[in-house]
């Protein structure tokens, strides 16, 4: 089997594994916490690995908040991180609700009595363009959080 096969194989049996663990829109009837912890659990598991790999070495826009007093955070600075933080969950639940659509389209191509191979693979192809852009957006916000320190907050 060519190495395009094997890896469209991989793929769609992850897509078909999110089926039965991926739904964007419960929320817990006690703590009403669910939809916005189902989303960060969502974002971790299908962002590429960023929150182990790269928060682990570089620390992004909430962790400059919580530690702002440590860090002697200026006013100002504070201000610029949490405007920051506003924009990184804005355009990460936006991109949540793509990905949410392109994974329900693909639910629905999938169930189709004559699935087409090229509607598939193109479903596939969107949801990990999204899962890409994801991870790229993070990495984006954390160096726009650590523009905002002077050189001696970044040591």
């Amino acid at each position: 089997m060519s190495n395009k096969v094997i890896f469209s194989v991989l793929i769609t049996a992850l897509v078909v594994s999110l089926i039965f663990t991926f739904n964007i829109h419960k929320t817990d009837a006690i703590t009403g916490r669910g939809r916005q912890g189902n989303c960060m659990r969502i974002f971790h598991r299908y962002s590429l690995g960023i929150i182990p790999a790269f928060h682990k070495y570089h620390p992004g826009v909430e962790f400059f908040i919580k530690n702002a007093t440590a860090l002697n955070l200026t006013k100002a600075q504070l201000m610029q991180e949490k405007e920051l933080r506003i924009k990184v969950v804005e355009t990460t639940s936006k991109d949540l609700r793509i990905f949410n659509d392109a994974f329900n389209k693909y639910k629905i191509d999938i169930k189709a009595k004559k699935p087409s191979m090229h509607v598939l693979f193109s479903d596939i192809n969107t949801i990990s363009d999204i899962e890409a852009n994801l991870a790229k957006e993070m990495v984006f916000y954390h160096f726009l959080g650590r523009q905002v320190l002077n050189p001696a907050q970044k040591a």
